[in-house]
């Protein structure tokens, strides 16, 4: 093994909540613990976000089609995303890491990598990792009731697998020169930079596991992948990851997209939503404090192509009235006479320094409508609600949507904190539900 990767003293970790989405709903809807859970998009062409493993064992995964997994799962309780609910979770979880050491790197919502180096009193040997996790799990745990997987070895690449193996609710730690074999049984798809392509052209070669392509020279897996990915695989088989753990990563756009229940047609339709899209986008720029250069418009048409246009200006701008106004300008490429199936507006070049408006000005189109200022209070009164959001009755309290149809809504009456509650019934043109806006602070972890 090659010792010119970190120092001896050195260990990365690696911690994933466990089927976080899901993990979260069955937290705080007692009623549903132990079921089959599946978040995702509900429409007709949304996708799976986290199956509960109770899900998994019926074949739903992340990324599936949301009617294969209604195919697969007859019995599964179908429910929306609540971000709001999971970003607040993933704070207090990272919280937690930062109390071991304040070199923590998020990946995603749920998982983010620890470099124990700087840990007070760092540890020395796996036993003293495998320690030191298994107490931040248990803080995690009792913190938040989630259960969390939690991988460690001398690099990024071997601490991601090695929480992978732990999957669900353990720990593994690979302790120094014992790499090469927890690398070797692996599949070559499970090592970073494999992908469907990639795994297929090397199984032509006879290359179907960790240990085999370990068996190509770095000259074989060039010619084969070209310089950089040939050479970056010929380290990972060897465990060989010189990547640091980074704090805090520079995001490169901010942006927002839409794939729509039914394709959009025409130039009304798709100007449309992409005045609502490009509010959005402009939005978040602002919770960011930040602003942007260039303006990005993409379009996903019917037949899964998908083509993008973009503008860049002198000075960054977060105006949205100027970010509407070019992704419109923009919208001049697009191919009205197709089924749009996705639009998304994203605004890279970013900067702190927001100019306010662009020196270029862009007007809507003759007969286009603004769209509403949103409406951001702290509880709204809702037409139409989504399964799974959480609600307030005047006279029941808290609950969550169990089902929504053209007719009815059934609300279950019940928190994290009461058990399993009662349901109920309304019309659905009943106005006495109100949504429920979670804090962005630090309550306790449960549901008040």
């Amino acid at each position: 093994m090659s010792e010119l990767l970190l120092p001896p003293a050195a260990w990365i970790a690696h911690v994933d909540l466990d089927a976080f989405f899901a993990s979260v709903e069955q937290l705080d809807k007692p009623s549903i613990r132990g079921e089959p859970v599946i978040v995702g998009g509900l429409g007709p062409r949304g996708v799976v976000a986290t199956a509960s493993y109770e899900a998994r064992k019926f074949g739903v995964h992340s990324a599936m089609p949301i009617r294969a997994a209604r195919a697969l799962c007859p019995v599964g309780v179908f429910l929306g995303p609540r971000f709001a609910r999971y970003k607040l979770v993933s704070r207090m979880v990272f919280g937690l890491m930062q109390e071991i050491t304040p070199v923590v790197e998020p990946l995603s919502l749920d998982e983010g990598f620890l470099d124990l180096s700087h840990s007070p009193g760092p540890p020395q040997d796996s036993r003293s990792v495998e320690t030191l996790l298994a107490g931040l799990r248990e803080r995690v745990r009792s913190t938040t009731g989630l259960a969390a997987s939690a991988g460690a070895g001398r690099s990024k690449l071997i601490a991601k697998m090695a929480s992978d193996a732990a999957k669900p609710d353990g720990v593994v730690v690979v302790d120094r020169g014992e790499e090469e074999g927890f690398l070797d049984p692996m599949p070559v798809r499970a090592l970073w930079g494999v992908g469907p392509a990639t795994a297929d052209r090397l199984s032509r070669y006879g290359v179907t596991t960790v240990k085999q392509l370990r068996s190509l020279d770095r000259h074989q897996l060039v010619r084969l992948l070209g310089q950089s990915h040939g050479n970056l695989l010929y380290g990972f088989a060897r465990g060989d990851d010189r990547r640091s753990v980074q704090p805090s990563r520079e995001r490169k756009s901010i942006g927002c997209e839409r794939t729509f229940a039914a394709d959009l047609h025409g130039r009304h339709d798709v100007h449309a939503a992409l005045l609502h899209i490009a509010a959005e986008a402009a939005s978040r720029l602002v919770q960011h404090h930040s602003a942007g250069r260039t303006i990005t418009l993409k379009v996903r048409y019917s037949d899964f192509s998908t083509t993008t246009h973009s503008v860049t200006t002198r000075l960054a701008t977060a105006d949205p009235d100027t970010i509407r106004g070019a992704v419109l300008k923009l919208a001049d490429h697009v191919e009205f006479w197709r089924g749009v199936r996705l639009l998304g507006v994203s605004i890279s070049g970013l900067s702190g320094a927001w100019q306010g408006v662009l020196p270029l000005r862009f007007s809507l189109p003759e007969g286009t409508a603004e769209p509403p200022a949103p409406a951001t209070p702290a509880v709204a009164v809702r037409e139409s609600f989504v399964p799974g959001e959480d609600v307030v009755h005047p006279v029941y309290g808290r609950g969550w949507v169990r089902s929504v149809d053209r007719y009815w809504i059934t609300v279950q009456f019940e928190t994290l904190d009461t058990g399993v509650g009662f349901s109920k019934t309304f019309s659905s043109d009943y106005r006495g539900l109100e949504l429920y806006a979670w804090p962005t602070s630090f309550p306790d972890p449960g549901i008040a």
